[in-house]
């Protein structure tokens, strides 16, 4: 008779399967996920680059509105 049991330890091995296959499942996430979030940019070298010169672009403009709202003698 063919059963998918193990013959021995069959809880244990199959408790190591399991873990097999969700340690599998995560590397293929992170795999097609292209954010690393440990190093805080995208692992694709454009989408970084296209980020960092809109941040760049931004940071020049912040702020400008508010400096009007100052009064004339403190606006530089």
């Amino acid at each position: 008779m063919i059963t998918n049991r193990y013959l021995e330890n069959n809880d244990q091995k199959e408790k190591t399967n399991v873990a097999v296959q969700k340690a599998d499942c995560a590397n293929k996430y992170w795999a097609r996920n292209d954010y690393d979030i440990l190093q805080g940019k995208y692992c694709d070298e454009g989408k970084e680059t296209d980020f960092v010169s809109k941040r760049d672009a931004e940071a020049q403009v912040h702020g400008k509105n508010e400096v009007k709202k100052l009064p004339i003698t403190v606006q530089l």
